[in-house]
Formats: structure tokens, sequence, C-alpha cells
């Protein structure tokens, strides 16, 4: 429940004000209370994105935006964390924002640090007896299936709140609690309640790409689907740690622009990387080559890359699929790709700018079916 201003109803009355973001004026006064569905919040202009019940021809669809006055964010505001995840770190004690926070403790951590586990207090006892011999380092304690459970709810929300700008997913902590995020759209488990896949096609998202962090409870994630939506922004370079993914597809989302990082060297198990029709530009990097052993299908069709194609890739040895049409590539065909690339069924190279001949040698790719070179 929150208040309703007198100005509310007129400011959203105005078309033109349908996707602006909402702020009591001056004069306005509290004139009722008014349920509302909280579904998102924009860290990037700081605004809540809600869920009004007056029906689609609200605001945006029923939505509207509106910036915050809640004491949530303004203790996010005040120490510098993002608002999302004060909300992740603080599920346990925060499970309904409608209902007053007095007397609940927030865990308030910066970005890349998890709340810590409560200490328990020390009992006084005797002096302590002299220490003993050093002790074999032990592993670290395995998580139980509800703190795995629990980690991978936090992934999935922090997941949520950086890519579904529009508030079209209804992924909750409620919901989507004791393995109920299996539920969840676009979401696959394993059959032991682990998050193995997030395949959200057209799905109308609208935000970036979170960072590795907020995906370091999904363990046994191997698939990331994007395809045609509205993600904006550039590659995270840190996505390079999650090594245990096999499978990434970002496709169609022309907001997405820079580099392909370096640092995604480090997804030495990646199988296919789908990445076409972005506005991805720079160089292709060499290290690619010998880190990404086990790519079998590498699709960076309608970009901006410029430079060569490194002769590094040759370390590609699995690869049956390589498209790289509209480009700007330039260089030569290398002859050595005859025998790098033993599998290659499927090579396109064209719209670019290679020059030179076609090598004879390629006559040793004895399962190719399709090569285009305009």
């Amino acid at each position: 429940m929150v208040a309703q201003y007198s100005d509310f109803k007129p400011f959203f009355a105005d078309y033109k004000n349908s996707g602006a973001v909402y702020r009591p004026s001056s004069g306005s006064q509290v004139v009722e209370g008014h349920a509302i569905l909280l579904v998102g919040y924009d860290n990037v202009d700081k605004f809540w994105i809600a869920r009004n019940s007056w029906g689609p021809g609200f605001a945006q669809d029923g939505n509207f935006k509106a910036l915050p006055g809640d004491y949530l964010s303004g203790v996010a505001d005040r120490v510098g964390v993002p608002l999302e995840k004060l909300l992740l770190d603080n599920l346990d004690a925060v499970k309904d924002l409608d209902k007053p926070l007095a007397g609940k403790r927030l865990a308030v951590c910066p970005l890349g640090v998890s709340p810590p586990a409560q200490a328990v207090a020390p009992t006084p006892g005797p002096a302590p007896a002299p220490a003993p011999a050093p002790a074999v380092a032990r592993a670290p304690a395995k998580a139980t299936p509800s703190e795995s459970r629990a980690a991978q709810l936090r992934s999935l929300l922090g997941f949520k709140a950086a890519v579904d700008k529009q508030g079209t997913l209804a992924w909750s902590a409620e919901t989507g609690a004791n393995a109920g995020y299996c539920d969840f759209h676009g979401v696959t488990c394993n059959t032991q309640g682990n998050v193995f896949k997030i395949s959200l096609f057209q799905a109308k998202l609208g935000g970036r790409l979170p960072p590795a962090s907020v995906l370091e409870g999904l363990t046994a994630l191997r698939t990331i689907d994007l395809h045609t939506n509205g993600i904006i922004g550039t590659l995270p370079s840190d996505w390079g740690t999650l090594a245990q993914l096999e499978i990434i597809k970002i496709v169609v989302n022309p907001g997405i622009t820079g580099p392909l990082p370096r640092s995604w060297a480090g997804l030495a198990r990646l199988k296919v990387l789908d990445l076409r029709s972005n506005k991805l530009t720079g160089t292709l990097s060499p290290s690619f080559g010998a880190a990404w052993r086990a790519m079998e299908e590498l699709d960076l069709d309608t970009n901006g890359f410029t430079g060569q194609l490194p002769k590094e890739w040759t370390g590609m040895g699995r690869l049956k699929r390589l498209h790289l049409y509209t480009n700007k590539l330039t260089g030569t065909l290398s002859p050595d790709w005859s025998t790098a690339w033993p599998s290659m069924e499927d090579l396109d190279l064209g719209i670019n700018g290679f020059t030179g001949p076609l090598p004879t040698e390629w006559v040793k790719m004895t399962r190719l079916k399709r090569l285009y070179l305009q």
C-alpha cells in the first residue's frame, strides 16, 4: 500500500507522460492509499517500475515509473549499494516490501561481498589449553540443498533485476522458494533442482547483462540464451570466470556494443557461442584459439569486427560451423585451416574484406557442406 497524491492521476492522464518517471509535485496532497505491485527497479536512473490495478490503459500497459521514496531505497542510496543487491542480501529479512521494516536488521555489503554467516557468541570458559599441532586444512563445507536453492534463487532474481527493466518476467522470491524457480518462465532445472539453462526468446527484456557475481549461485548453469530482446550495454568481461558455461546465445540485441572481451578465453568448456546481429566491434583475440578447444559452433555474423582472423584460431580443432558473415575482417584465407578444422561443415566468410586466392589445400576439408565467400 502506498500513498496516492492528488497529481498522480492527472500526471498519467497526459499521454506524453505515459513513459515518464512520476514524482509528487510540491503542492500535491495525499488523497488516499493505493495498492500496487513493484515489478522492477532501474538502478541506473534509480526509479521503481510498478504495476497498477487499473488495467492496461493506464500509463504503459498498466505499468508506471516512480522515483523511490521508501526506506530501502534511501539506505541503498546512502551506502552506495545497488538496490537490487540490498534486496537480494536481505531476502530472509525483507519478504514483503509492503510490510513495515521496524525492528529488522539489514545486511549492507558492497558489490562482490556476500553477507557473513551469523556468528555465535563465545561462551566464557577456562584458560585455553596449549595449542595443538597444526591440523590438516579441510575443504570448505559443501552447501546444503536448502542453501544451494536459496543461492540459486538470489542469482535468478539478481539476473531479472539486471535484464528485465520492463517487469515482464513473473519471477519472485515467493514463487521461487523451495526450488519453485524451476517453474520460472525460461528456466530449466535438472533432476536435482539445479538451474542448468536460462532461455528467454523474445521476452521483451531491456536491461544490461549482469556481472558474473550475480550468477555465482548458479553453479550448474550451462546455457544462457537471450535471443531477440532489447539488451543493451557491453558483454561483461568477468563472464570469463563462468567456466562451467557451454552455450551462450545473445542474438539480435542491437543495443549490445563494444568488443568480444579477451577474458572470455576463460570459458574453456564453451561449445556454442552465437553473437549474431549485435553491434560488436574491435578485433578478435588470438587467445581464443588455444582456449576454446571445445568450440563447435562460433557465429559472429552481422557485427562490426575488424582486423584479421588470427592464425591461432587453428587451435579450435572441433569447429563444425564458423560464421563471420557481414563484418569488416581483412587478410588472406589460410591454407592451414584445411588441416586445423577437419570437422568443418559450414564456413561462412561472406561480406568481408578478405583478399587473395582460395587455397587449394581446402580440398582436404572433406566434411565441408557449405562454403560462402560472397
